[in-house]
């Protein structure tokens, strides 16, 4: 008995993939992973570039520097008669040997909600000042700490002079006043002596 055209129909071969599609496929795929790649390296180069220290570090990891650019490497090279190691060989130590008691720090940083933190930090005779913020992975999850710092020592120690000074003016036994001559020669500072004068 004949099979009916239905039958018939059920029995038909798929068409057979072009062989063609599956190696295309693969090409792109594999275009697209070099492009990543070069786009990655690229990215490298920049951070390494930037007139900025970068340093980044594993909270996973005892914190361990795994990264540092060579405006770091440049800048530490100036500190390493602080340091208990030469800054080429800073890659792999932990964070520890910039402070005298790193629980703190530890502390700080193990939390990603306590992120981004700025402070200042005594090394020596230097002052530097730092900004650590965190890297999240493509889950989400806190995976780095990066940091971006520089010295200012010599900005700290004028800052203190300046005060100093502006101290020593106000406290003068002799009246002062300080006018600015391009805005009407309206009087900008007066010190104490001259307030306790004004008001006699």
């Amino acid at each position: 008995m004949p099979k009916s055209s239905a039958a018939k129909a059920n029995t038909r071969k798929a068409p057979a993939k072009k062989a063609g599609s599956t190696a295309s496929g693969a090409k792109k795929r594999g275009a697209s992973s070099a492009g990543l790649k070069a786009r990655v390296q690229e990215l490298e180069l920049m951070v390494d570039a930037m007139p900025v220290n970068v340093l980044v570090c594993d909270p996973n990891d005892d914190f361990k520097v795994i990264y540092s650019n060579e405006t770091s490497k440049t800048t530490l090279s100036t500190l390493e008669h602080l340091l208990p190691i030469a800054a080429e060989d800073l890659l792999g130590q932990s964070i520890d040997i910039f402070h005298k008691h790193p629980e703190h720090q530890r502390r700080l940083l193990s939390d990603p909600k306590n992120l981004p933190h700025q402070a200042q930090i005594t090394l020596g005779d230097e002052t530097l000042d730092l900004l650590v913020s965190a890297v999240y992975d493509a889950n989400g999850n806190y995976s780095k700490a990066m940091l971006t710092w520089s010295i200012i020592t010599a900005k700290v120690k004028a800052d203190a002079e300046a005060n100093r000074l502006a101290q020593m003016v106000d406290n003068m036994p002799t009246n002062v006043l300080m006018a600015d001559p391009n805005d009407d020669f309206k009087i900008v500072y007066a010190n104490n002596t001259s307030m306790e004068t004004l008001a006699t």
